[in-house]
């Protein structure tokens, strides 16, 4: 029988990845508005971050692409 418990918590986990990353995307978007393109890109380099946690945790692993981004 599959631990149900587990899967709750990871599904929540990752939900709150998603909104995290929802958030930074929004911020990323502000900062390009106001033209802080440090903050903007720094930003990114989050956002990029948190996607290939996302994608770990959702089983899909990440490409090599977005791991060299990430370091």
């Amino acid at each position: 029988m599959p631990d149900t418990t587990n899967t709750h918590r990871t599904t929540i986990i990752t939900a709150e990845f998603l909104s995290g990353r929802l958030e930074m995307w929004e911020r990323q978007e502000a900062a390009q508005s106001s033209g802080d393109w440090h903050r903007a890109l720094t930003l990114e380099q989050s956002i990029r971050f948190i996607t290939s946690q996302i994608r770990q945790k959702m089983g899909l692993g990440t490409s090599a692409q977005e791991a060299e981004h990430c370091n």
